[in-house]
């Protein structure tokens, strides 16, 4: 069961917001049409979710079921769409993307709170709490940046043009502004606004969002877990009220940045099934490796405590260290490649490695 990027979390969480209202227009796909037994099954949106076998009645809650399309998700091209499902209430969400078969499930209300990947065949589950590092490792590789950046470049103006490119401010600070306009065209039948968040810079979020109605879900805490948003970012998104409707994120990690658009379909007030928000039964975690080799040196290390920290190789794939002359060697070379093949790719050659 492969790790899934907070990119493509984050993309088919896009949209969740305080949604409520917008009657399903004709032909909206099935509530849990495909979603593996035992999880209940419905005919259309709108309707009632049918029971468990043999019984009468089941356990609900109160939430929405929610459609909405999306592009841009990492290993997909720019042109893919994919379709995700969502069943959300104020402290639980359950997410099937059409496109991987995984399904997702956050659950606020529980101590600590949680995040689970669940296998499409349900026979696997991998706990995904580890995604709300997402932003402190950003957070460390900016702050490694402005403290040895300048020691790789070969004078200022190289520095400082470089800063600028990554949209890095003197100090680390971030500089978060929201900027709000009307739109006249509606959409699904709602008048909406525009707001646009920019984080030094640099658009973060470009939603369409209507006011008409909001519901208390608190939905910056979902994109906190998965490690959407730096948090000057989330503070600024939480004073957003609405349903957003449509929208472009950039989500920036340590390593890559991600361009995800996304568009609601559907979103309709339901009385919710609530064992869909358990892991399947007989499900098993799926656990990866606690030792790693240090690339520098060969030395086995503890991926929970590496001596020499760790850090992020092309692949977007953690490396650790056994020590801090280890890191300090490898993020050189590191630093040295990028150069290397940002200088071929200019010139017209071949980058290291054929690529």
């Amino acid at each position: 069961m492969p790790p899934r990027s907070v990119g493509t979390i984050v993309g088919v969480l896009l949209l969740i917001s305080a949604c409520t209202g917008g009657a399903p227009r004709a032909g909206a796909a099935a509530a849990l049409e495909e979603t593996a037994p035992p999880r209940p099954a419905a005919t259309e949106a709108g309707q009632d979710v049918a029971p468990d076998a043999g019984t009468d009645s089941v356990a609900r809650v109160p939430g929405l079921y929610i459609v909405q399309e999306s592009n841009g998700l990492p290993g997909q091209d720019l042109e893919q769409v994919s379709k995700q499902e969502i069943l959300v209430t104020r402290d639980r969400l359950y997410l099937l993307d059409h496109g991987t078969r995984i399904r997702y499930l956050f659950r606020l209300d529980s101590d600590p709170p949680a995040f689970w990947e669940i296998a499409p065949d349900e026979k696997e589950f991998r706990n995904g709490v580890h995604l709300s590092s997402t932003q402190r490792d950003r957070d460390l590789a900016e702050k490694q940046f402005l403290e040895h950046g300048r020691e790789l470049a070969k004078d200022d103006a190289e520095f400082a043009a470089e800063m600028k490119a990554m949209h890095l401010l003197p100090g680390g600070r971030r500089e978060v502004t929201v900027a709000v306009e009307e739109v006249a065209e509606p959409l699904l039948g709602h008048s909406v606004k525009r707001y646009v968040v920019k984080e030094n810079g640099r658009v973060i979020v470009d939603a369409r969002v209507s006011d008409a109605v909001d519901a208390a879900i608190p939905f910056f805490e979902f994109y906190r877990r998965v490690g959407a948003f730096s948090e000057e970012v989330l503070a600024k998104l939480k004073e957003i009220r609405g349903t957003p409707l449509e929208a472009t994120i950039t989500v920036v990690t340590a390593t890559l940045n991600y361009d995800i658009h996304a568009t609601v379909k559907e979103v309709v007030k339901k009385e919710l099934p609530a064992h869909v928000f358990e892991l399947p039964p007989g499900a098993v975690e799926f656990k990866e490796t606690t030792h790693a080799v240090c690339p520098s040196c060969g030395v086995e290390v503890e991926k929970r405590s590496p001596p020499g920290k760790k850090g992020k190789d092309a692949n977007g794939e953690w490396v650790y260290f056994s020590s801090k002359e280890c890191a300090r060697k490898w993020h050189e070379q590191r630093a040295r490649e990028l150069k290397e093949a940002e200088r071929r790719a200019k010139s017209g050659g071949a980058a290291p490695g054929g690529g």
